[in-house]
């Protein structure tokens, strides 16, 4: 792993500052570039809807953009149901021209400071190349899978009973039922994100540039008696089939989950069903009459990096009564960033948990970045144990590990950011 433990130097001929006014536009064909993709004046519009100015910065050469780094301030979800102020890391690029010149070091380092004197407890991304963020502290700490199923073999098993009613709606109707049912299901996952009116008004946006050849977005919500308990949105895609795309499915009962996944399974003339990011646990396999004909593609998703340890820790609910002593190595953190290079003491009982840095003996030992891939409960301390990822010192500690950091699900993000 390489080190940033001191502040990264900008590159000689390279100025890194905060972007300025009237450079959103080149700042986005800038991100797109680097991707390889199109810049058409929808997306600079819908992007404009959650774009934080004040939280992104570029790299120029001369009066070239070749870098480009922003966050937005999205709090995340931890076990229990707090949301914790989190840096979403994002439109993060180096033209090819300039990589390897330690640019995107320069970029992260004031990034992760910016977002440090903020506040953020958390900061996480989903990376475009999963090498990358490690070097940054950043942990694997929200597996998700994409599925897809033969509408012919997607048959229930059995009766599928459900008390409530379906409801297709416009996206002006459907939005206080999604909203309600979000805000009843976010804490219940770790990894779901607080959304603001900004962020709804960008989700139900639907730009032409958006849909790939697909129809429009379609918004299903299912509803019992006044109280909506989950909902979903999916587009129409004639050239693959044709294909039912669920965009968002969020359910809070196990009703909800029955009848939106019945609902979709049954769209006449389907050829195929297919989400890109479910949880890894969700039900739908139990559901099913053949369980092996949904083919699943596990895959990272989330990375999260603990900016503040001891806040972190204290923020979240354990799942049991505990005491350990967590020695945390981290090598990758200037200390304006928060370095955590240290021992923690985490306490937690039924009245909530504390966490303060401490000279005790070490019960477990690991890296900051495998300690985030903890944080949420997608991953045990034991099984980073037999990857030779976590140092056991104490006999039992992994074990009492285990059982505070659990979780009653995996977690889960429903959207990229």
């Amino acid at each position: 792993m390489s080190s940033i433990s001191r502040q990264a130097r900008v590159p000689e001929g390279i100025e890194l500052r905060a972007l300025k006014d009237g450079e959103f536009e080149s700042f986005f064909r800038a991100v797109d570039f680097g991707f390889g993709n199109d810049t058409p004046q929808g997306r600079i519009d819908q992007e404009r809807r959650i774009f934080e100015d004040d939280r992104a910065f570029v790299a120029l050469d001369g009066n070239q953009i070749v870098g480009t780094t922003a966050a937005q301030s999205v709090p995340m979800t931890v076990p229990g149901g707090a949301a914790v102020p989190t840096a979403g890391i994002a439109y993060v690029g180096v033209k090819p021209t300039h990589r390897r010149r330690g640019i995107l070091r320069a970029m992260m380092d004031r990034q992760l400071g910016e977002s440090r004197e903020r506040g953020d407890v958390l900061a996480a991304l989903w990376p475009s190349e999963t090498p990358i963020y490690g070097r940054f502290g950043f942990g694997m700490a929200v597996p998700m899978e994409h599925w897809s199923i033969s509408r012919k073999h997607a048959a229930f098993g059995g009766a599928v009973d459900f008390p409530g009613r379906l409801t297709i709606m416009s996206p002006d109707d459907a939005l206080p039922h999604m909203q309600q049912a979000y805000e009843a299901a976010r804490p219940l996952w770790p990894g779901m994100l607080a959304r603001g009116d900004h962020w709804w008004g960008f989700l139900l946006a639907d730009p032409e540039h958006e849909r790939h050849g697909a129809g429009p977005k379609v918004h299903t919500v299912y509803r019992d008696g006044d109280v909506c308990e989950g909902y979903v949105t999916y587009r129409i895609n004639p050239k693959e089939g044709p294909s039912l795309e669920i965009e968002e499915l969020v359910w809070k009962t196990a009703e909800a989950h029955r009848a939106l996944w019945n609902y979709c399974l049954s769209v006449d003339l389907m050829e195929t069903i297919k989400y890109w990011n479910l949880p890894a646990d969700d039900p739908l396999p139990w559901l099913l009459h053949d369980s092996r004909q949904l083919r699943r593609e596990p895959i990272d998703g989330v990375w999260v990096k603990l900016m503040d340890v001891p806040a972190a820790l204290a923020a979240r609910a354990y799942s049991a009564d505990g005491r350990i002593v967590i020695r945390v190595h981290d090598d990758v953190s200037p200390q304006k960033h928060g370095r955590n290079d240290g021992a923690y003491r985490l306490e937690a009982d039924g009245d909530g948990a504390s966490c303060v840095a401490t000279t005790e003996a070490a019960d477990i030992e690991l890296a900051v970045a495998d300690l985030a891939a903890t944080y949420l409960g997608g991953v045990s301390f034991t099984t980073l144990r037999a990857a030779g990822r976590v140092e056991e010192t104490a006999s039992g500690a992994l074990e009492r590990a285990d059982a505070m950091f659990a979780g009653e699900r995996m977690p889960w993000c429903p959207e990229e950011f």
